[in-house]
């Protein structure tokens, strides 16, 4: 979690340091673990070592990339690092540069992990583990 103590840091002064060092581990792990180094955006899920789980989930949701947003948005807001801004704004120009719809506005939610359109298919849409 890093927006929760990123918001109990700014309405408590008195918590602010010990939540603000919550925040940071937060950021951390969202920057290191949860960021896709190879193609941006962020991943939803991890293995128990903190790498992305592709078996589990090969596409990526915008709905995920959203609260990264908000979680590194959240830690800008608390700590002023100014890393947790830069997070927040390479999320969003990732999902503007590959998840916005041309044709019809708006944006897709499923993106594959390189940020193009998921092709989701009876067999993905019904599968046990979600994707095969």
């Amino acid at each position: 979690m890093t927006w929760v103590p990123a918001a109990v840091a700014l309405a408590y002064s008195q918590h602010r340091k010990q939540y603000q060092e919550y925040v940071r581990h937060g950021l951390k792990f969202l920057a290191d673990n949860l960021w896709d180094a190879n193609h941006g955006g962020f991943v939803d899920r991890t293995d128990a070592a903190g790498r992305p789980d592709r078996q589990l989930m090969p596409w990526k949701q915008m709905y995920s990339l959203a609260f990264g947003i908000y979680a590194a948005a959240g830690a800008y807001q608390s700590t002023g690092d100014r890393k947790a801004l830069d997070l927040a704004k390479a999320a969003f120009r990732w999902i503007d540069r590959h998840a916005h719809d041309p044709e019809h506005g708006g944006y897709f939610e499923h993106l594959t992990a390189e940020g193009r359109r998921w092709r989701w298919t009876f067999r993905t849409k019904n599968s046990a583990r979600g994707c095969r």
